[in-house]
């Protein structure tokens, strides 16, 4: 599963909802530290999170991985 900071980036500036409420807390925290510092470096720490999150739940995530790929 690869997704990249492009992605993350419309992730944090968007308004998306996911199945997955883990994700949805997870989303919600990192928008906010992002809307508070939109540097390169916080969308890099950001988007090691997202990840670090969708491997560990690959399985439970497929509907919110495919609304993430159609951005």
């Amino acid at each position: 599963m690869t997704i990249t900071n492009q992605q993350i980036e419309k992730i944090l500036a968007g308004s998306q909802t996911f199945s997955n409420l883990g994700f949805c807390m997870l989303v919600m925290h990192l928008r906010m530290k992002y809307a508070g510092n939109p540097s390169p470096v916080i969308l890099v720490e950001c988007a090691e999170e997202v990840r670090k999150f969708l491997n560990k739940t690959t399985v439970s995530m497929d509907a919110d991985f495919a609304t993430i790929q159609r951005l």
